[in-house]
């Protein structure tokens, strides 16, 4: 079945289109015409209008993650007030990634901070981000933060707003 307005092609099992929210509809056609969209230089599989994905800007996304550090931080703050003397580095680094994969996988493609924002991870191709996709896009991370952050950064100039993360993963955040 095709959303009518953003022509995603969606399961029949769907009552709402993945992409846009749109209520989905036995035999109805997308009031727009689909073309193909172009991402990362490839074009996807899946035909979709132009604004099937209206993706987020660096801002709203520093602000999300902003809101996410500071729910991180407050669960180590509390592991220290219960009495924990000293956290390793590698359980803040194991932390942190179990934060966003389990979150990416089992939330739609939101976090806390995502949630708040009213914004969510999404693949190119306009599905669900899998978690082997949530674990690719967080190694990302790790790359993204090279060079002063440069990664991050490319968001700013990208024509997708898309992060190297982005990029790596293949997907993008878009409004919920």
């Amino acid at each position: 079945m095709r959303c009518p307005v953003c022509g995603l092609e969606s399961e029949e099992k769907d009552l709402k289109c993945s992409v846009c929210g749109a209520v989905l509809k036995k035999g109805e056609e997308p009031v727009e015409k689909s073309v193909e969209k172009e991402v990362q230089g490839q074009k996807s599989a899946t035909k979709v209008s132009l604004s099937a994905f209206p993706t987020v800007k660096f801002g709203r996304r520093l602000v999300a993650y902003l809101i996410d550090f500071a729910v991180i931080t407050l669960f180590f703050t509390f592991l220290v007030a219960a009495g924990m003397k000293e956290i390793p580095d590698f359980l803040a680094q194991t932390g942190m990634a179990f934060y966003f994969i389990i979150l990416w996988v089992f939330w739609d493609g939101r976090t806390v901070g995502k949630k708040i924002m009213k914004i969510k991870i999404i693949t190119i191709e306009g599905k669900s981000i899998t978690p082997g996709k949530a674990i690719l896009r967080y190694l990302g991370y790790i790359i993204s933060s090279l060079g002063a952050f440069l990664g991050f950064l490319w968001i700013i100039w990208d024509k997708n707003h898309q992060g190297w993360h982005d990029k790596i993963a293949k997907t993008l955040v878009v409004k919920e």
